[in-house]
């Protein structure tokens, strides 16, 4: 199956930030029932490079313990595992796509406030909770954008 990414941007400047989604990037309207109600009547649309949004989220499942020991087994030192994952844990940390995520970064600040959710098509459309998140958040990479959860997004003050 594929990934969905799902935004919702207030009305008013819903046209004009969909204008300049990045050059490979299209929108379609989302299917989803009931998603425009928790996105505030917000236009659910799905935004992607072709008929999904694999290529703009790149969801990982926790591997640290195996990688770990992965690490041991070849006889690397504790400092350096620790580097290692310290360094794949701040990759890993978005796992959106930097021109999208600059971009919907870009588009809340201006419309005050946005909706984001990252949906695996395989399962059903429910969602597991909603958090609230800063743009100043999405910017500086300071919490991990999951599967199945609605992110409202406020601008910053």
């Amino acid at each position: 199956m594929c990934y969905r990414i799902v935004i919702g941007l207030p009305q008013a400047v819903e046209e004009k930030w969909l204008s300049r989604l990045p050059e490979r990037m299209n929108h379609w309207m989302s299917s989803y029932s009931g998603l425009s109600e928790r996105m505030s009547h917000f236009t659910p649309r799905v935004v992607g490079t072709s008929m999904c949004s694999c290529d703009l989220y790149h969801g990982e499942p926790d591997q640290t313990q195996q990688l770990r020991k992965k690490y041991e087994r070849k006889g690397w030192s504790e400092a350096r595992i620790i580097r290692v994952l310290e360094s794949r844990e701040k990759e890993l940390r978005y796992a959106l796509d930097s021109d999208f995520l600059r971009w919907l970064t870009i588009a809340a600040e201006d419309a005050k406030t946005a909706y984001l959710w990252v949906h695996w098509e395989s399962t059903d459309s429910s969602i597991q909770c909603e958090v609230q998140i800063s743009t100043d958040e999405l910017r500086d990479h300071s919490v991990r954008i999951g599967e199945e959860k609605l992110y409202h997004i406020s601008a910053s003050a």
